[in-house]
């Protein structure tokens, strides 16, 4: 153990890089505040590489192993946070929810049922209205004399279809914000998110 003497002389490298740049000591202030902003990064790409793949579940649990437990407690903080921003309508969010589901424990059960099924309730009225606005549009060709069994209607240049999608996908992204306030709430009482 040290004494408060040799707490002195032993410094981060983020106090060091900051006294080498502007010539006086960082404040502690300044020093949580870099720490916390470096522990975020780090956090975020940790993530980012576990929702791509290139990363597993058990990485980020190591992750959360080391440290002291205030540290461990800020990351499985700031990795709860990424992995409730990184779910959206319409893209695949099973390692999203894999890795919610495993560090959030069992205390987010039912919210987390309740996420997937807003996201399945997007995919199938995102694709019902696909199929719908794609036959209302191969009606149109039709009827101007244009088919033929692999003609397929454009709908990403079909203004109406743009319209509908974002509509929706804005009425499932606002249940969503809702739910990942919920889920930040039961995840990390006490937090102030």
């Amino acid at each position: 153990m040290h004494s408060s003497g040799e707490d002195d002389k032993i410094k981060s490298a983020v106090e060091i890089a900051l006294e080498k740049t502007s010539g006086m000591k960082a404040t502690p202030e300044e020093i949580r505040a870099l720490n916390e902003k470096e522990l975020d990064a780090r956090t975020r790409g940790l993530v980012a590489k576990y929702i791509d793949g290139e990363k597993e579940l058990r990485e980020l649990e190591k992750e959360l192993s080391e440290g002291e437990a205030e540290e461990r407690g800020k990351t499985r903080s700031a990795m709860l946070k990424e992995l409730l921003s990184s779910i959206e309508p319409g893209v695949d969010n099973k390692r999203a929810i894999e890795g919610l589901t495993a560090l959030g424990g069992e205390d987010a059960g039912r919210e987390l049922e309740e996420l997937k099924s807003i996201l399945q309730a997007f995919d199938l009225e995102s694709s019902k209205a696909e199929e719908q606005r794609s036959s209302t549009l191969l009606g149109e060709l039709k009827a101007r004399g244009v088919g033929g069994s692999a003609l397929l209607p454009n709908l990403e240049d079909d203004e109406e279809w743009r319209v509908a999608s974002r509509e929706l996908r804005t009425a499932h992204e606002a249940k969503l914000d809702k739910l990942r306030a919920a889920l930040l709430k039961t995840l990390l009482p006490g937090s102030g998110t």
